[in-house]
């Protein structure tokens, strides 16, 4: 190749690099800025933690919360009550 064409793809390689500079500064400062209005209005609040049901271990000594899928404590090992799951059936 002539030292044209290698100085083309160079210049081309830089314009290139600099768009998607350029792009990804843009799509920062807009990020910015929506935060920051979002902060202002309060629309940045995180949504409320799903609540799942949770169960105490039986044992006395333990008390240690599971949650209602664990068969086992997880903090001493004791076997967790069976929990009956009552289904419905459609009737028609």
């Amino acid at each position: 190749m002539t030292g044209i064409t290698i100085g083309f793809l160079i210049i081309g390689v830089i314009v290139v690099a600099a768009i998607v500079f350029g792009v990804w500064l843009i799509a920062l400062v807009l990020q910015f800025v929506g935060r920051t209005i979002g902060a202002v209005f309060g629309w940045n609040n995180a949504p409320a933690a799903l609540s799942r049901p949770s169960y105490p271990c039986p044992r006395a000594s333990c008390r240690a919360i599971n949650p209602a899928s664990a068969r086992f404590c997880r903090r001493c090992g004791h076997e967790l009550l069976k929990r009956q799951l009552t289904r419905q059936a459609a009737m028609w």
